[in-house]
């Protein structure tokens, strides 16, 4: 679901915030630059895990931590942040949990 775009100073490309439903139905919260508005990229993750933080961490590591972003769409990648949650059993359909 996507929630808003901001543009980043100093920059001609903005950051796409966007929410994402995880396999224990909480939303989490993820950024996206492209180098361009149209086509097709390769796409780098940047993850950092254990959640916490929602959108205030993901603002902060957008902004603080632009020169990655910078250098990966520089190099045509698509690219973005994500604070992923590791406590979520990866694999195991909805159905066969037993919460």
């Amino acid at each position: 679901m996507h929630l808003e775009r901001e543009d980043l100073p100093g920059h001609d490309r903005p950051v796409d915030y966007f929410l994402a439903e995880t396999l224990d139905g909480v939303y989490t919260p993820y950024a996206v630059r492209t180098p361009a508005d149209t086509g097709s990229f390769p796409f780098v993750l940047v993850a950092y895990g254990n959640g916490g933080g929602g959108m205030e961490w993901l603002r902060d590591r957008t902004h603080r931590y632009r020169w990655i972003t910078d250098r990966l769409l520089a190099a045509g990648f698509a690219c973005g942040w994500a604070r992923y949650r590791s406590e979520v059993e990866p694999g195991v359909p909805r159905w066969r949990r037993a919460w």
